[in-house]
């Protein structure tokens, strides 16, 4: 604001507002076509500048404190994407930052935040065998791509040591289930889903300066396998389902029975010696009948 109270408008090159995402701005317009848990692919629209110097690209997350460098001096002018992982999740404000060979340099912003880690859940489906299902809130797109789940069983015997090994690696993204058997009823089962992700982009993946992947993991903490369990039905019932349906079967039998016998009791209950006769039984023989025994 200049000193008379009016407005001071900035030139291109002083602007350091932050941009709104999704519509270009000069020359610097970023975009997030890929982001997973701890990683993030960035896009943004060449420089204009007839001198370059380079891109630089650092962001701020609320619980860091400070600017986190990603990279600088990034060349040449028509490298316009980047791959970053390593990233603090939440919601994280990005610079890029145009450098010219001389003169200003000039500040974009924008906000992405990243996904949360996939969920992970594992339940008892017979005596020796688990389903687990999971999700994947991964956005792929620029740089990003997915490359595999890998589902890890972590088993603990009665009597033995703890030993945790994959069970199944899984490169189909739209496949996010899968039926663990051959387990012991009794032991002790944990389970870990590993979601691998990848850089498509040649060297622009190894300057992030953690190789090509990105890696987050769910867990399923330890549970006992129950034994006696009886297999799941195809409908998706549960075996503690199918038991509470044959109680109930059951009980109603056996009150359907003590109904009918009460029933039947009370329509064949014979006169006790106590019991006073009916008003319409008397001893006086029949009309017209010769008197003697009746």
């Amino acid at each position: 604001m200049n000193a008379d109270g009016r407005l001071k408008l900035l030139s291109s090159s002083q602007q350091e507002l932050p941009q709104t995402l999704g519509v270009a701005t000069g020359s610097g317009w970023v975009n997030s076509p890929g982001m997973d848990p701890y990683s993030i692919s960035l896009d943004w629209l060449e420089s204009t500048d007839s001198c370059f110097g380079g891109y630089s690209i650092q962001y701020l997350n609320p619980a860091y404190g400070h600017w986190q460098g990603v990279t600088y001096g990034l060349t040449p002018k028509n490298q316009t994407s980047y791959w970053a992982t390593n990233i603090r999740s939440g919601t994280n404000e990005w610079e890029l930052i145009d450098i010219p060979c001389s003169g200003p340099d000039t500040y974009y912003f924008a906000n992405f935040t990243q996904p949360a880690i996939s969920s992970l859940s594992c339940v008892v489906a017979t005596s020796t065998s688990v389903a687990c299902s999971w999700s994947n809130p991964a956005r792929y797109g620029g740089l990003l791509q997915f490359d595999s789940y890998v589902l890890s069983e972590e088993h603990t015997p009665v009597s033995g040591t703890t030993a945790v090994f994959p069970v199944t690696t899984v490169t189909d993204q739209a496949d996010m289930s899968y039926l663990v058997q051959g387990l012991t009823p009794g032991d002790t089962y944990g389970f870990l889903l590993n979601t691998t992700d990848s850089c498509t982009g040649s060297w622009v993946c190894t300057v992030a300066g953690s190789g090509e992947t990105s890696t987050s993991t769910a867990v399923v903490n330890p549970f006992v396998l129950p034994t006696g369990a009886t297999s799941s039905s195809p409908s998706g019932g549960s075996a503690e389902s199918s038991w509470i349906l044959g109680a109930i079967a059951v009980v109603v039998v056996i009150a359907a029975s003590i109904f009918t016998l009460v029933i039947r009791s009370r329509g064949r209950r014979p006169p006790g010696r106590g019991d006073a006769p009916h008003p319409s039984v008397t001893n006086a023989p029949p009309s017209g009948a010769p008197p003697g025994r009746v």
